[in-house]
């Protein structure tokens, strides 16, 4: 297990900023409510995506589809510009993997030592598993519930937790929790991590990446050399402290050049802006482009690359923007009954349907449903559409409702047997003026 040397500088006083408001972010948003029900919570029971204002049914998951290409793109433009900025800064693994650290200083001063005795280490596990426990409990909350989850553990040992799955899922969860940020820690960056070797793809030479600048450390000094001193010219600044080697988390030395197992962590350049301190020159290892670090060439941040992810991810953004502002949260689904067929009684042709209606909104809404033929041309044959059945009614907050209606038609010519003419049904919500349509068929038998 790689324990990094503690170092807090520059950057790492930002990191700490950024990871306790990420950390706060994740453990309170649970417990937010936007009415009786969670602020964000993804139903995968109700399969429903609770969002503030709004509530996304299976029907609508090409909303989800396009917030996950917009977090992909938007990952690449960063990756392309800045490297592995999203793996050293916002990443759950790095973020979770340093807290645990953090706890571990705190418990023991020998953490990550030899000297760390069996007792402390037992401790100290004990502590990360219920860590890990709390962690996952608020990871399931995002699918269930904090309070829902807090509730059906109050009722514990009762008929309620019967039929309760999430405990299940928690401890399974909370078990790959502990294993991965107590035991595999950032073995996972550097040997699993899909994103490690995306960033071979995505990056270029003029990404800003945190590198070492060689033409000033090299060579490196064997030995102690005075500042100002006529030996000074002969060697580089590099003092060869190994401080940016012992801060790292995956153990790697940044002095070799660009690696997949970089995490843009940071700690190599505090570390090695706290050694150059002490000579009053600036940091060997800071974040830099290849054509600089090699080459001297001024980074050029605006080329094809980041040019066609900016131009993607903005045509995705305009795409999402504008099917949410034509949503209509309205579901409405028309079919046939096909278990009772079509009929003609004294010149009127008669057909069922199963309409399923639902309330995607958090508020009640009232309903009005209509039914015209599609085609003008079509009432030559029949007319005087008539509902019998609800043609008005009430849903709560996220209803969904099914009702049967008989929709009836006057035949005007006797041509119009075994004929099918296309009809719309209309949804309309008469407080906001939007109306869903709905296409479907309405037969003509052979009249009785």
């Amino acid at each position: 297990m790689i324990v990094a040397r503690k170092i807090l500088g520059y950057y790492g006083k930002f990191r700490y900023y950024v990871r306790l408001g990420l950390i706060i972010f994740y453990l309170a948003m649970p417990w937010f409510n936007w009415g009786d029900r969670p602020l964000i919570l993804l139903d995968i029971e109700h399969r429903k995506f609770f969002f503030p204002g709004a509530v996304f049914w299976p029907q609508e998951n090409y909303f989800l589809l396009l917030i996950m290409l917009i977090l992909g793109i938007s990952l690449f433009f960063f990756t392309s510009l800045m490297g592995r900025l999203w793996c050293g800064w916002a990443c759950p693994q790095t973020i979770f993997t340093e807290m645990f650290d953090a706890m571990g200083r705190l418990l023991s001063p020998r953490f990550g030592k030899a000297s760390h005795a069996l007792w402390e280490k037992v401790i100290l596990h004990l502590v990360w598993f219920l860590t890990a426990i709390i962690l996952t409990y608020h990871f399931v909350a995002y699918f269930v519930g904090a309070r829902a989850m807090l509730a059906d553990l109050i009722n514990l040992g009762t008929a309620v937790m019967a039929d309760r799955t999430w405990p299940y899922f928690l401890l399974a969860i909370a078990g790959l929790f502990y294993f991965d940020l107590a035991i595999l820690r950032h073995h996972f960056c550097v040997y699993i991590c899909p994103y490690a070797r995306f960033q071979s793809v995505m990056l270029d030479e003029d990404s800003v990446v945190i590198g070492y600048d060689s033409h000033r450390g090299e060579p490196r000094r064997k030995k102690k050399i005075k500042a100002g001193s006529a030996e000074e010219a002969d060697w580089g600044d590099c003092t060869n402290c190994n401080k940016c080697v012992q801060v790292c988390p995956t153990g790697i030395d940044i002095r070799d050049g660009l690696q997949v197992a970089c995490i843009n962590c940071t700690h190599c350049v505090d570390a090695c802006a706290e050694e150059m301190q002490r000579y009053d020159k600036a940091t060997l290892v800071d974040f830099n482009s290849m054509n600089f670090l090699d080459h001297r060439k001024q980074t050029r941040f605006i080329r094809p690359r980041v040019i066609v992810y900016a131009t993607i991810f903005v045509v995705v953004v305009v795409t999402l923007v504008t099917l949410l502002s034509i949503r209509i949260p309205i579901y409405a689904s028309v079919l046939r009954d096909r278990n009772v067929q079509p009929i003609v009684v004294n010149n009127v042709a008669q057909n069922l349907y199963e309409v399923s209606l639902g309330n995607a909104t958090e508020e009640p809404v009232a309903l009005k449903i209509d039914v015209q033929l599609k085609r003008d041309s079509d009432r030559a044959l029949v007319d005087n559409f008539r509902i019998l059945g609800e043609q008005s009614l009430q849903m709560e907050p996220n209803e969904l409702k099914k009702i049967r209606i008989m929709l009836q038609g006057d035949l005007k010519s006797a041509q119009a047997a075994k004929k099918i003419v296309p009809a719309v049904f209309s949804i309309t919500n008469p407080h906001t003026g939007k109306t869903v349509q709905k296409q479907t068929i309405f037969t003509i038998p052979v009249g009785g």
